[in-house]
């Protein structure tokens, strides 16, 4: 079940806050290989591009959404009760990004893995 972390959550904000920090430092959004060929491949943009677009797209009040997750603890090694996502549009096409949100108090222990980014209705960018 998804809800919606509006901008005047806590949650959403501590988000924030952990993306713009990934954004200025090494360690805090980390983008899955794939997702790092994938962004490079389909959408022309080096790592630091792609984490600036998303940065505005969530300080544009970009829709973030927190979601149940379904999947077995033993599909991947980023296993989180939650995934987070987002549909911003990039390279004139909306692109689903899927992350892991690890939260804590100190914006210094926050971490975001980002784990999938492909067009909505599909898997596949083909």
């Amino acid at each position: 079940m998804a809800e919606d972390l509006t901008e005047n959550d806590d949650e959403r904000r501590r988000y924030d806050e952990a993306f713009a920090n990934g954004c200025r430092f090494a360690g805090y959004v980390e983008l899955k290989r794939r997702v790092q060929d994938d962004v490079r491949r389909y959408l022309g943009l080096t790592r630091q591009e792609f984490l600036d677009r998303l940065l505005d797209y969530l300080r544009n009040g970009g829709r973030l959404s927190k979601v149940t997750e379904k999947r077995d603890s033993d599909f991947d090694e980023f296993y989180f009760e939650f995934h987070h996502d987002m549909r911003p549009e990039l390279g004139n096409r909306t692109i689903y990004v899927e992350t892991r949100f690890k939260d804590a108090d100190a914006l210094d222990d926050r971490t975001i893995y980002i784990v999938s980014v492909h067009p909505p209705d599909s898997v596949n960018w083909k």
